[in-house]
């Protein structure tokens, strides 16, 4: 099995097993160019299983981020499954906690939250 399809395989057991994922979900994904690849993978399985997808790419000429851009903040609307890949870094811890709260405010929102995840984690 090729890197691909590995992280594919492990993409679609978190999302069916952790979140219960149906064609009903709508998810967002909050990535940046250094959980690229993974992000991708979640994308993918999630638009196979039929589900709404969009992806946030935090731009890395406006980090450290301290707080949530007004942007990612008006894609939290309608979504069931938020999923946050990105690179952990500690200067963003404030952004990190302020996006969770606010991630929080809709109760019916399920989060992934895998600051620091890499390719190696989901092989």
């Amino acid at each position: 099995m090729n890197k691909k399809d590995k992280m594919s395989a492990a993409a679609s057991l978190a999302m069916r097993e952790l979140f219960n994922i149906s064609s009903n979900d709508k998810v967002l994904i909050l990535s940046d160019i250094h959980c690229k690849t993974i992000a991708n993978s979640f994308s993918e399985v999630c638009s196979q299983i039929g589900c709404e997808v969009e992806t946030y790419e935090i731009n890395e000429e406006i980090r450290p981020l301290k707080v949530p851009p007004e942007k990612l903040i008006k894609l939290l609307s309608d979504r069931s499954i938020v999923l946050n890949i990105i690179k952990a870094f500690p200067e963003e811890i404030p952004f990190r906690i302020n996006w969770i709260f606010k991630v929080e405010e809709n109760k019916k929102i399920k989060m992934g939250h895998m600051p620091g995840i890499t390719e190696q984690m989901v092989l």
